[in-house]
């Protein structure tokens, strides 16, 4: 929930349209889904970012149906090799899923261990840049 208000307050202050939000149970089909409805706007998207890569990749066949696919900007919020190899490769967020899972580890270990509850921040994602958004400008939609 705080991802999306995060979002519609910077789209909001970078004055961005925003399409609807689709909330879904993040599996590809959930993906393709909600990428046909957006499709069936008046003004469809110039661009999607997705959740997660599955969600990605129902997207981004529901676009290749609509004929569509390549112009559209792309982006996931979740790598993987997915990501990667399909063609176009995906615009997506990374992060080290080892020291996440080694913090979440130390976390529960101190719990168990009777330990107060604490908080860490998680390391900041980075944005990798692929053929998805790359050379992609809203006025290619025009």
């Amino acid at each position: 929930m705080r991802r999306s208000e995060e979002f519609v307050r910077r789209c909001t202050e970078l004055d961005i349209e925003i399409c609807p939000v689709h909330a879904t149970d993040y599996t590809e089909a959930a993906g393709r889904a909600a990428t046909a409805d957006l499709l069936s706007l008046d003004r469809q998207p110039t661009g999607i970012i997705y959740d997660n890569e599955v969600l990605t990749m129902g997207g981004l066949a529901a676009l290749a149906a609509a004929g569509v696919r390549g112009s559209i900007a792309i982006a996931s919020f979740e790598d993987s090799p997915l990501c990667r190899i399909v063609q176009p490769s995906v615009t997506a967020f990374t992060r080290d899923p080892l020291v996440m899972g080694a913090e979440a580890t130390e976390l529960l270990l101190e719990a168990i261990g009777g330990a107060a509850p604490r908080q860490i921040l998680e390391p900041t994602m980075e944005l990798v840049v692929r053929e998805s958004t790359v050379g992609w400008r809203p006025e290619d939609d025009s």
